[in-house]
C-alpha cells in the first residue's frame, strides 16, 4: 500500500509539473525547484516499480453446481 501511495504522490506531482510548464508556460523561479523534479524522478526510479508483471493473469474457472 506505501509503495502504490509513493508512486502515485510522485507521478501527480511529476505530470502535473510538466503541464504546467508545457501548457500553461510556468517556469520556475528557483533552480532548486528543477532539482526537486529531478529528486521526484530520482525517486520513482528507486521505487523500483515493475513495468512487466512476471505472474501471468488467470482467469479463475466457476463452478457452478
Amino acid at each position: 500500500m506505501l509503495l502504490v501511495n509513493a508512486a502515485w504522490d510522485g507521478l501527480s506531482a511529476l505530470i502535473e509539473s510538466v503541464a504546467a510548464i508545457v501548457v500553461l508556460g510556468e517556469r520556475f523561479n528557483d533552480p532548486w525547484k528543477y532539482f526537486g523534479i529531478f529528486l521526484i524522478v530520482a525517486g520513482l526510479f528507486f521505487l523500483r516499480l515493475p513495468v512487466v508483471n512476471e505472474h501471468k493473469f488467470i482467469i479463475p474457472k466457476l463452478f457452478i453446481s
